[in-house]
């Protein structure tokens, strides 16, 4: 006699059946959770760095605003004049930024001299320095640095910059002359 009764669990075969496909949505599951950590985590980091951007301009205004106001200017008509008051900057303009323009472009109004900028996807930013602040780019020539003959600003793209301002001045005006 056969003391072992067959147990109807040991011969039912629908549950194995069943345990891919609930893996196979177990998995589905976990990788969208895990995409959308993902997602969020790269748009705060973006956020993050913008802001960090934002930041380094805020105190590249203040300090511009101090050094002329406080700084020796160097006379560029006087061609053996020692340099100016000068600072030096460090920038990473992060990739989700396009385009960042210190002063005024070309085709610009000179009103727009006093300005810094940069355009994201979505919007432009404007932060103003006080008006009477002119801020041009430098040429180099007779190992020194002049102004720009057009006047106009400094344009950046995303990457790292080393950038040194220059308190300078002529018979009339006192400006910073941006370099890299």
């Amino acid at each position: 006699m056969n003391l072992v009764k067959p147990y109807r669990f040991f011969n039912d075969q629908n549950a194995a059946m069943w345990i891919p496909i609930r893996l196979l949505i177990s998995i589905t599951i976990i990788s969208f959770f895990t995409g959308l950590v993902v997602f969020g985590s790269q748009i705060a980091t973006d956020t993050i760095h913008q802001d960090q951007f934002t930041n380094q301009l805020l105190d590249f205004k203040q300090s511009i605003e101090s050094l002329y106001h406080h700084g020796e200017c160097r006379n560029l008509n006087q061609p053996t004049d020692q340099s100016g008051s000068t600072r030096m900057f460090q920038f990473i303009v992060p990739h989700t930024i396009s385009s960042v323009y210190i002063g005024k472009k070309p085709a610009e109004s000179s009103e727009f001299m006093s300005s810094i900028r940069y355009q994201t996807k979505t919007e432009t930013t404007m932060i103003w320095i006080n008006s009477e602040i002119q801020l041009i780019t430098g040429v180099y020539k007779d190992d020194q640095f002049y102004p720009h003959q057009n006047q106009t600003g400094l344009s950046l793209t995303p990457g790292s910059y080393s950038i040194t301002v220059e308190l300078v001045c002529n018979e009339t005006d006192q400006f910073i002359l941006i370099y890299h």
